[in-house]
Order: C-alpha cells, then structure tokens, then sequence
C-alpha cells in the first residue's frame, strides 16, 4: 500500500505552495489574507527553487517566501508537531534572521521593511483558543509599536475542530477551509461542498501523491525527521532520568503529549490507521522506544504488538 502524503508534511507544502503557478498564487492568497486579515493585491514568491542536495538536510526549512504588492515581506512554513520550547525560539530567532537580512553592512536602518511569519502548526499554544494566535511588539496598553517590524501568526490547526462545534461547515471561509483540510484531510463532508479552494487543494495533492519520487522524498524526509526528533528526546529524557526528576512535571508530560501526537500523524500515515487510544496511558520511555522502532515495522500489527510488549 502506498504511503498517501498530505499538507502537513512540509516538504509537500512546500512543492506545491511555492511554484508560481496560478493554482499555486490562489491558494497563496488565501492562506496569507486569512492568517493576516489583509488584503492582497499581487504577490511575488522569492524561492520558487527547491534544490535537490537539501532536501537530506532534515533541520532545512522548507519555508515559502513572499513579497507583497506594498514591499512587505512574508514567510510561510508548515510545522507538522506540536509546541515545544525548542521550536518557540526557532521561530522567533528566525523571524529576526529574516529581518537582518534585508540590510547589508553599509544600508540604512530604514530600508528594513516589515515581515511577517506565518507558521502552520499542529498544535495548540497553552491558554489561547482561537485559531490565528498573533504576536508582534506592543506596549503595556496594547498600542502597537510605531515602526513595528515583525509579526508572527500561528494557524493552530487543531482549533478547526473546535471550530466545527460552533458553525456549520458551509458558514467556513475558504481559509477555514483550507486549515479544515489541512488538519483532516478531504472527507466526504468537505467535498461535497464543491468549493473552488477545496478542490484545488485536493486536485493538487493528488498530482502529488501520483508522483513516486516525490512521495518518496516526502516519507523519507518525515521520517527521518522523526529519527532526529526521537534521538533528540530520548537525550533530553535521560536528564530526566539522570536528575531523579521521574514525576510527570508540567513540562515532561507536554514532551510526553507531543511525543504521542508525532507518532499518531507518521502512523496514520504509514499505517492508515488511528492509533491514539492505545497510546494514551504508555510512559515517556516507552513512546521513545516506539518512535524507534517505527522505521522498521512493517504491518500495524507488529506497532501493536510493540505497545503491548
């Protein structure tokens, strides 16, 4: 069975986002004006290359950036987790990178110009409910600051299910719409509406999902993220361990609930199937054990075996 790739994966999002096509340029447009509340009026993407030798390169961001019609910088990227402290300053220190290269040495300070981040992300920041969770500079009394120069705009995909409880389907916007599918995919319900954006968006994945090489460099990127990112908390587990600080702390059992969330997406994508109930009561320790093991099952069966040895 092949391994069908979505909109969460980046490398995905990237390919098809970031050409210039017409199709491509539309649902650009959607997702900015709706993540910003703006209005465009024309758009330039500045890195339509992907270059092959990267793609190995799984800390590359594969984001998408863009020059507005009034010289305004914006950078869009998907992140296919949950938050964490690590990924928090990431995406502030490149923010700030993405400022500081706009002005060489000899510029002045007034060339800059303002950028805006956008960043899809699988996951909800603590204590916000709404699904445009916005940052930029601003004083004690909410006054934004005069010459403000970056804003920072999380789409928190897993609020659109929230949002599904308050309004009907058909009352979404195209942008709503777009998140709906980026978070379950195109179900019956949502493509019956037989909306413009919807059916590009699926047409476009499909095309995609056609192409072996191109899945194929999706699965191993995501993958082999996914190494990284197991390697990385089993290093951080075992200062857990090492300090004697074995009690589910506040912040041990958000590494626990990420870690969960990371193995339900690349499961339901190599499996296609739901797993999350069986792993809701496992330990940190075993759920890192999981992630590793994960590269080298082969049915569902032998991942349910794992979670019950």
């Amino acid at each position: 069975m092949k391994t069908k790739i979505d909109y969460k994966n980046d490398f995905a999002f990237r390919y098809i986002l970031g050409s210039p096509t017409p199709d491509g340029i539309y649902l650009l447009t959607i997702l900015i004006e709706g993540a910003l509340n703006i209005k465009l009026k024309e758009l330039h993407i500045l890195n339509p290359e992907l270059i092959p030798s990267q793609l190995d390169d799984k800390d590359m961001i594969l984001d998408i950036r863009v020059k507005t019609n009034k010289n305004e910088d914006i950078d869009i990227e998907m992140q296919n987790s949950c938050f964490s402290e690590t990924l928090r300053k990431r995406f502030q220190l490149y923010g700030a990178q993405l400022l500081s290269k706009q002005l060489k040495a000899v510029d002045p300070y007034y060339k800059l110009h303002h950028v805006s981040q956008i960043i899809f992300i699988d996951g909800m920041n603590k204590g916000t409910d709404e699904l445009v969770d916005t940052y930029e500079s601003r004083n004690k009394k909410g006054i934004r600051e005069k010459e403000s120069l970056l804003t920072r705009a999380y789409v928190q995909l897993p609020y659109i299910n929230e949002m599904i409880k308050q309004k009907k389907i058909e009352e979404f916007s195209d942008f709503e719409l777009a998140v709906y599918a980026f978070k379950n995919g195109f179900d019956d319900v949502i493509m019956s509406l037989r909306k413009k954006v919807i059916e590009t968006m699926k047409e476009k994945i499909d095309l995609f999902n056609e192409d072996d090489k191109l899945r194929d460099i999706a699965n191993k990127r995501m993958l082999g993220k996914m190494q990284v990112e197991g390697e990385k908390q089993e290093k951080y587990d075992e200062g857990f361990i090492e300090g004697h600080n074995l009690g589910k702390s506040e912040g041990r059992e958000e590494d626990r609930r990420m870690i969960i969330d990371s193995l339900c997406t690349h499961i339901q994508l190599k499996f296609g199937e739901d797993i999350k109930p069986f792993l809701e009561n496992l330990t940190i320790e075993k759920l890192i054990q999981l992630q590793g093991s994960l590269f080298t099952a082969n049915t569902i069966e032998e991942i349910k075996e794992l979670i019950k040895g």
